[in-house]
């Protein structure tokens, strides 16, 4: 089966209120994508290695069964299909998106921030990004202003989500008030249908993507394609 089509296959066993929902299933189709693009590689000479490599549907595979293993709460081998689509392509905010997430379920604030900060500087204009910017921000102390400013960002990207929009008025109460806010949000994953490894504008953008080399973003943690911190058990 093509590789597209096997993706698109593990995103219906995914989805939510299917009777054949089954993540195992979605596991085996993601993983099988990924066997696709290694036996196109073998039936070619060595000079399609590097296309392999970096190939958007093998970056795409991988970072699907990083969000698979995800919904079933299994860190380690997320972090570990994250990590294989980060070594073959950095530029996609939608993986430094989820590799957010990932950190911070794991309790590693600092370093989902600066995933966040990543995704940010690949391209400035997600609302997922900046909504999750905002719930980090929430969770840390004396932190409410910046988290106010990041949740404004995002709801001057979607004016229409209704979410961001009722966190805001919560929190400005919360400052009024000196009160702590109650119940801060989960952090968004963006749809991964949508987060386009193709280089194609969607629809909380107000840019495309932005193609970078992968050693061409570093915030001082090493090249962005290394990612050696695991999280916890």
């Amino acid at each position: 089966m093509h590789v597209k089509a096997l993706q698109k296959l593990g995103l219906l066993y995914q989805k939510p209120g299917l009777t054949f929902r089954s993540i195992e299933h979605a596991i085996q189709c993601f993983k099988k994508a990924l066997e696709s693009g290694m036996l196109f590689l073998l039936s070619r000479d060595a000079q399609f290695l590097e296309f392999y490599l970096t190939d958007s549907s093998n970056v795409q595979s991988w970072y699907l069964l990083g969000r698979a293993h995800m919904s079933e709460k299994l860190y380690h081998n997320a972090f570990d299909a994250y990590q294989q689509a980060i070594y073959r392509d950095g530029s996609h905010p939608a993986v430094w998106c989820s590799i957010g997430i990932l950190y911070f379920k794991s309790y590693q604030s600092r370093v989902a921030f600066d995933a966040y900060r990543r995704a940010v500087c690949l391209e400035p204009n997600i609302f997922e990004v900046w909504f999750n910017i905002g719930s980090l921000y929430e969770h840390a102390d004396n932190h409410l202003q910046d988290a106010i400013e990041a949740y404004t960002k995002a709801s001057q990207l979607d004016p229409t989500d209704t979410t961001v929009s009722s966190r805001l008025k919560l929190l400005k109460q919360a400052q009024l008030s000196k009160q702590d806010a109650i119940a801060i949000p989960e952090p968004l994953e963006m749809d991964p249908i949508i987060s386009s490894f193709e280089g194609q504008a969607t629809t909380r953008f107000s840019t495309g993507y932005r193609r970078h080399r992968s050693t061409s973003v570093d915030f001082g943690l090493g090249p962005v394609y290394v990612w050696t911190e695991s999280p916890p058990l």
